[in-house]
């Protein structure tokens, strides 16, 4: 049914709100993005469902739950700012975060155990901010938590989820936005109609993070009921073989525990839990055997010591042109400096690749900071050494055409390696953690 508060645009004003657009949909009702005029901030203005607005015990209660999220004051956990009547409608002015939610970041595949855990763990801080304040979420899912644009997590329609006027059993399963919550990330009790502690926002986590580890729900089933069934009595993912880390998978086979009691006693717990495996994780140097990353890691070691080599090698063949040169040209100045310039990119180069073969062995946390640091640097050099052989091929070419187009082949096919090669190794292996966000709407 058609509200004023569904035909907002624009331009338009709401008490003391100014409308700069639909920012989204969710079971909650429809968000705008907003200007407070009183204070000039932008934030998320959310119309309440009329289900919830109506029924003068639903709105007593979502006062309250309004009143004790707002007082909420968490990095991961976007603020809620007031409950507002205006118009005959029902409205929450909460923070507004420009980025993107989970659900786009699900869609782009499962995401690397040193990322989802760093995800985990901002979220997990949140929610035992939230629950060491009696604040129940249950409404997590990937659709409510978003990313912004410097990679930071935030929770959002903390505590503000409520169930609505008692509606049949197959629609509070089955249709969409007529429960302020969705059946497919609630937790067994909730589905039952029992009351959500703590421990059902547990259960929906580990929802959220075997999605995020797997790219799929861990229940899944052809049809919203038939994965309402599969959480009420199914087994997290094991009929389609899909499963995440197995150092990540006994934690979250706890969060999904279909009785309470059975779950972590406590989101302290569990968030030790996480910290303990995300430190355990950024020690481990090398992916798992087998795994596309634990190849390409293979080859990209190669090439340093394979290139190590080849500076070796060169600086012996560049000590033999030298007495070739000699002859030629009548003189050994320059086939001397040329030999001790390749012999200085040989140390330099060496000592380089050395030092990021130690750090992505011994420290792989460190590595793409590293890379960044001294990319530059190996390039340089590398583009010296071949501006050195292309040199010394030029000084002999009318004395000795084999070993000048020795030296210029070897130079060319360097170039190669170390301009298009090596960099195309070097992003599929140590690839950023995650792509640039880009800004998008507020979503609920």
């Amino acid at each position: 049914m058609e509200t004023a508060a569904s035909l907002l645009t624009e331009g338009d004003t709401l008490g003391p709100y100014r409308i700069l657009g639909e920012a989204g949909r969710g079971g909650m009702g429809v968000v705008y993005r907003a200007v407070d005029t009183r204070l000039d901030r932008t934030v998320a203005l959310k119309a309440v469902s009329p289900l919830v607005g109506r029924d003068v015990e639903q709105r007593r209660r979502l006062r309250r739950e309004a009143k004790v999220a707002a007082s909420l004051n968490h990095p991961a956990i976007a603020a809620v700012y007031a409950l507002e009547e205006l118009d005959g409608g029902l409205f929450i002015a909460g923070e507004y975060i420009e980025g993107e939610n989970l659900r786009s970041r699900i869609e782009q595949g499962p995401l690397p155990l040193p990322e989802l855990l760093r995800m985990a763990t901002q979220v997990c801080r949140g929610l035992v901010a939230a629950h060491s304040n009696g604040v129940v979420h249950r409404d997590l899912k990937p659709e409510n938590v978003l990313l912004d644009a410097q990679g930071n997590l935030k929770i959002v329609d903390f505590g503000l989820a409520l169930p609505t006027l008692e509606p049949s059993r197959s629609q509070r399963l089955t249709q969409e936005g007529t429960v302020l919550g969705t059946p497919v990330y609630m937790s067994p009790e909730q589905l039952e109609g029992q009351e959500a502690d703590f421990r059902s926002d547990l259960f929906s986590f580990g929802m959220l993070l075997y999605e995020l580890a797997t790219g799929r729900h861990p229940f899944e089933g052809k049809t919203p009921l038939a994965t309402v069934a599969r959480i009420l009595e199914g087994r997290p993912g094991r009929s389609d073989g899909v499963a995440p880390p197995p150092a990540l998978e006994r934690i979250l086979l706890r969060c999904l525990e279909k009785e309470p009691a059975g779950r972590f006693p406590s989101t302290e717990e569990l968030l030790e839990q996480l910290l303990r495996l995300e430190s355990e994780t950024s020690r481990i140097p090398r992916q798992p055997s087998g795994s596309r990353e634990s190849l390409h890691g293979g080859w990209w070691n190669f090439h340093q010591s394979a290139v190590i080599l080849l500076y070796a090698v060169m600086v012996y063949g560049v000590w033999e042109f030298k007495q070739a040169a000699s002859q030629i040209l009548g003189t050994r100045f320059f086939p001397l400096i040329l030999f001790f310039l390749v012999l200085a990119c040989a140390l330099c180069n060496g000592t380089i690749r050395t030092h990021l073969l130690f750090t992505a062995r011994f420290n792989r946390s460190a590595i793409e900071a590293e890379l960044n640091r001294v990319g530059r640097w190996k390039q340089r050099v590398d583009a010296l050494f071949s501006l050195c052989l292309l040199l010394g091929a030029s000084l002999i070419v009318t004395g000795d055409q084999l070993l000048a187009g020795c030296l210029a082949a070897v130079a060319v096919s360097y170039t190669v390696v170390f301009l298009v090669v090596e960099p195309a190794t070097q992003r599929a292996v140590f690839k950023p953690a995650s792509a640039p966000v880009p800004p998008s709407s507020h979503r609920s």
